[in-house]
Parts: C-alpha cells; sequence; structure tokens
C-alpha cells in the first residue's frame, strides 16, 4: 500500500459495533481456548492469522485498540489464563505495561496472566516466518507470569547503583502492589 498508508484501517465505534466489547478472531478462538485452557492475546489482525495459520486457534487481538476490562473479563470467562505475546518493540512493551496496570485489579486464584517477551521489534508474525512453530511453542512453555514481567519492565536495562535509583524502583512497585490490594 506504499509507506504513507497504514497496514490497515479500522472502523469507527457505534450503537451496533463497540470495540471495547469485540476482539478480532474469537469465534474461533473460544473453543480452542476451551480445549487449551489459554488464551493468547495479540496486537493485529496479521498477527491472529499466522498464529490460527501455525495452530493457534486460541489466539484473538483488539479491535485497532488497547485491551480493555471488558475485554479481559470476557476473556477470563473463556479460560482462566491470558497469554499476552505483544510486539517486541517499545509500543509492545508500552502495551504490556498498560495491559498489566489493567489487569492486576482483577487478578485472582481462577484469573491468571502470563507474558511472552518477544525478540527486539519483532511481531508473533514475523517471528512464526523466521523461527517457526516450535520456537512459539516453547516460548509459551517458558512464558512470564505477571509478578516477573512486571519485574523485567521496570529492571531491563537499568541500572541501581544510586539510593534514588532504588527508591525510584521501590515506589514504581509498590504502585503495582497497591493495584492488586484495591
Amino acid at each position: 500500500l506504499g509507506e504513507g498508508m497504514p497496514k490497515y484501517l479500522n472502523s469507527p465505534e457505534s450503537l451496533v459495533f463497540k470495540k471495547s466489547e469485540v476482539l478480532y478472531g474469537e469465534d474461533i478462538a473460544t473453543g480452542a481456548a476451551y480445549q487449551k485452557k489459554r488464551i493468547i492475546i495479540v496486537e493485529g489482525y496479521l498477527d491472529v492469522i499466522a498464529m490460527h495459520k501455525a495452530g493457534f486457534l486460541e489466539t484473538v487481538a483488539a479491535l485497532g485498540t488497547a485491551v480493555t476490562k471488558e475485554h479481559l473479563n470476557k476473556l477470563w470467562r473463556i479460560s482462566d489464563e491470558l497469554i499476552f505475546c505483544l510486539d517486541g518493540d517499545s509500543a509492545g512493551r508500552r502495551a504490556m505495561q498498560k495491559a498489566i496496570i489493567l489487569l492486576l485489579p482483577l487478578l485472582t486464584n481462577a484469573r491468571k496472566a502470563s507474558f511472552l517477551i518477544l525478540p527486539n521489534k519483532m511481531d508473533p508474525d514475523e517471528l512464526l516466518d523466521k523461527y517457526g512453530k516450535d520456537y512459539l511453542e516453547k516460548m509459551i512453555e517458558n512464558r512470564l507470569p505477571t509478578s516477573e514481567m512486571i519485574w523485567h519492565l521496570e529492571t531491563e536495562e537499568k541500572k541501581f547503583a544510586t539510593p534514588e535509583s532504588k527508591a525510584e524502583l521501590e515506589a514504581k512497585l509498590e504502585e503495582y502492589t497497591n493495584l492488586l490490594v484495591n
């Protein structure tokens, strides 16, 4: 389509179509998620198509928007574990942080969330194309629980050599903890 055009255009919300309630691929993913006891969340439509083609039928994507509380509650009715497989770029990392902030108050012993860390600047479609299905399956087997993902996001490529930097980390971790108890 050229450099000036987006990969795809999203429809606007309307009285009949509410992006916060619909997920791309959910019609196919629901049955597979019940069987596998997990549902995988990716960022884009092309990622869902690639994941389904590779046999990961339990995959969905938000429709051109961030995952919402409504999405999370809907997905947890389908499966006890949500696996976030977001892009390995800075936007994907920000999306993971937003998802964590949204899901922490909703976690229970029956509602779990975990995360995959994709190689830098790769999305699931590219990862499958370059490394294949078995590689992604191993990544899923070694997924990080939410607590480890928080630690990774807050400490990745950072040095904590000063009391101030350590205090900043402690404050950020306390913000996450406060989301759990509220």
